[in-house]
């Protein structure tokens, strides 16, 4: 593998596809489920609108609580408000002007002026601990719990019958996306305020749950555009900024995969400032629609992985790492998990964690934002032996059939370190860097330590210690004549020219630096490898990582840049 330094430019392709580019399904007719409070309901004027949009649409429908009739805006019925409507009607045209032919059925619901929160009972906050029949979106924490909101429960009600009147008539409902508008009764008090991220995330899973639908699209409106805001939002900023956190794209912690916040900024409103004049709902709509559409039709990791993984007869289940979809399957019997980004970096780059999935998780989803996979394979009480590799091994040719990069960087934290430097040093051409944390190197130091054939230097773990040395085959007498650990694998590393990262805490008491990351650095050098030190003087083997990933996170980047 040859390694170059970081070219000057970078070459980004963009790929767009609208709706046209969607086939017909049999007897699979698109739905989308349409909620919130009194900017879904509506405040648009029928009589304002031209004739282009009053004509009925074709091969649109519209749930009117009993059936689905055609969509006509100025005769079907919109809103609890006769002659209003919400952002539908732009959706809709958005839709049909992409040349959307699959027939579209809409289920609509709102409660004016209603809150998420399970804080809140209609408009009186109550405060925590939820409880049972509240006016509220809450949708608890399972199907059956009883302090869901009762406005959710009429809401699932709705499209349980709506879907059950689509499938009596032959048709296989698939929910395609949502819209959701709502979230300024929830300004108003500063905890759903500053928790609204979190609570229109659990919305989103109970829906997929209870409706037995996928982690469907998501396309949300930032509520409450108008500045000063009126005396009754008194914690807007809070709202609007866990609003645009929670957005895909925002890089922040609540960032979610599937989510997406259009801005309401500049759309016309009423003299309330609060609610959405006509031209304002139609081009809200059209914002969900273009919102919709790149979802839906950019290119996501995460079908294809699946779509992938069903191919190699390999049985997933999905699951959720910080809001990016994860996938967990078994491979000869060994469990394995593959989080996926929203859209893939160019060459499909990818982080292998060692063990602990799942503690100090900031380097791996940061890198999740940059689009890098997040892969792991368990290893459990192998402890870096020849078994472990093998396992490694049979992962790693299975990624590379799904079109992984050739050379990830591995992630070896604590005990992890064993298994990330002896299957690197057996393919040292398929790695583009190491990052060590707090590692072992030296399983004499631990898990041996003061145990009968350990080293003196650290605390040692009887039973860890016994496990290893039947991983390997050693017993405590012979174990002094082994001499292929990391340590001793070092040179064809050095050789390939693989870089590392090692976090090393200097009052390490488990994991003692003199016998461990210290050793590493000194032996790395002396061959000529490249390796960054960084020591934390006064820190034991806890904590792991950094709160700030970004020096480990660049150095990933700039690994896989010159191993391309």
């Amino acid at each position: 593998m040859t390694r170059t330094q970081p070219s000057v430019s970078t070459v980004v392709a963009l790929l767009f596809v609208t709706f046209g580019s969607m086939v017909s399904r049999g007897d699979d007719v698109d739905v989308y489920l349409l909620s919130g409070q009194s900017n879904m309901q509506g405040s648009g004027r029928v009589d304002d609108l031209d004739a282009s949009f009053r004509k009925p649409v074709e091969n649109t429908f519209y749930w009117n609580g009993t059936t689905f009739e055609l969509f006509h805006p100025g005769k079907t019925k919109l809103s609890g408000r006769d002659g209003n409507f919400g952002p539908e009607i732009g959706f809709v045209e958005s839709l049909r002007d992409a040349k959307q032919t699959q027939p579209i059925y809409i289920i609509k619901f709102y409660r004016s002026g209603q809150p998420l929160d399970a804080g809140w009972n209609g408009g009186q906050w109550i405060g925590d601990p939820p409880g049972p029949h509240r006016a509220t979106f809450y949708p608890g924490t399972t199907q059956d719990d009883p302090n869901r909101g009762r406005h959710y429960q009429d809401w699932m009600r709705m499209c349980e019958a709506a879907m059950e009147v689509l499938r009596g008539g032959g048709h296989m409902p698939v929910v395609r996306g949502v819209l959701w508008m709502q979230g300024e009764q929830d300004s108003k008090n500063e905890v759903s305020a500053g928790r609204y991220a979190a609570s229109l995330r659990d919305l989103r899973r109970r829906v997929s749950d209870d409706l037995k639908i996928d982690l469907v699209p998501w396309v949300f409106g930032q509520v409450l555009p108008h500045e000063p805001a009126l005396d009754r939002f008194t914690h807007r900023p809070q709202i609007r900024e866990q609003m645009w956190r929670l957005d895909e794209r925002s890089n922040c912690d609540e960032a979610t995969d599937g989510m997406r916040m259009v801005s309401t900024d500049h759309l016309p409103l009423l003299d309330d400032t609060v609610h959405y004049a006509s031209a304002g709902q139609i081009e809200l709509g059209r914002r969900f629609a273009s919102a919709m559409a790149a979802m839906q039709h950019e290119p996501r990791r995460a079908t294809e992985f699946a779509q992938q993984a069903a191919a190699a007869n390999l049985k997933i289940e999905k699951g959720d790492f910080h809001g990016f979809l994860m996938y967990q399957f078994a491979l000869n019997n060994v469990p394995c998990r593959v989080a996926c980004p929203k859209e893939v970096a160019p060459g499909t780059p990818w982080v292998w964690r060692a063990r602990f999935w799942g503690h100090r998780p900031e380097f791996d989803v940061r890198m999740l934002q940059q689009g890098w996979h997040v892969v792991y394979c368990d290893v459990a009480d192998l402890y870096g032996s020849d078994q472990a590799i093998e396992r490694w091994n049979a992962f790693y040719a299975q990624l590379q059939t799904f079109g992984f990069h050739k050379a990830p960087v591995l992630e070896g934290m604590s005990r992890g370190g064993l298994i990330v430097m002896r299957w690197a040093s057996a393919h040292p051409d398929q790695v583009a860097g190491i990052y060590v944390d707090n590692a072992v190197m030296n399983m004499r130091s631990w898990p041996g330590g003061t145990l009968p054939g350990g080293l003196t230097s650290g605390k040692g773990s009887k039973g860890d210690w016994e496990k290893c040395l039947k991983a390997y085959g050693l017993t405590t007498e012979s174990v002094a004549g082994f001499h292929d650990g990391p340590l001793d694998r070092l040179t064809p590393l050095a050789n390939a020219g693989v870089p590392i990262y090692a976090l090393i805490n200097q009052a390490d008491g488990v994991v003692p630096p003199e016998d461990n990351g210290n050793l590493l650095a000194a032996k790395y050098r002396e061959l000529g490898g490249s390796i960054i030190e960084h020591r934390r003087p006064d820190l034991d083997h806890h904590p792991h990582g950094l709160d700030d990933p970004a020096p480990i996170v660049s150095f990933a980047i700039e690994s896989m840049i010159k191993a391309q």
